[in-house]
């Protein structure tokens, strides 16, 4: 089994009726298989599912799944521990019991991955984080 964010993401897509996977937590942002155009919009309505859930929690409702529909697609979105969501873009007709115990399946990995720290591929950022900081002038 493949040990990265990647590898559970295929594991995800594997499960019948889903066609795309994406986990997404604050700290981290999104990591998706959905196409890069949809990418952004993705990220937006991740912040918003996530805010439906603190809303449920700050109300003592304990929900971890929300379903939002468009057209044809249905997302599903589960809520793991640590605020970390798992999206979903299914087929209407999919057997829910399956993919909520695939997505049970899965959040450990999801939350032992994102616990670790970010690795940077990106030399200028790498660069602009070692940077020195200033003194301030007196």
């Amino acid at each position: 089994m493949d040990q990265t964010i990647e590898g559970v993401l295929a594991q995800l897509t594997a499960l019948k009726g889903v066609n795309h996977a994406g986990v997404y937590s604050e700290r981290h942002g999104l990591f998706s298989t959905l196409p890069a155009n949809q990418q952004a919009g993705t990220g937006n309505a991740a912040r918003m599912i996530g805010q439906i859930f603190a809303a449920l929690r700050s109300i003592d409702l304990a929900h971890n799944e929300v379903y939002v529909e468009f057209d044809d697609i249905l997302i599903a979105a589960y809520e793991i521990p640590d605020s970390i969501l798992v999206l979903l873009s299914t087929e209407r007709r999919i057997n829910f019991p399956m993919v909520g115990m695939g997505v049970k399946s899965v959040a450990a990995k999801i939350r032992e991955l994102l616990a670790k720290p970010a690795k940077i591929h990106d030399a200028a950022t790498l660069a602009a984080l070692l940077r020195p900081v200033e003194a301030t002038p007196p």
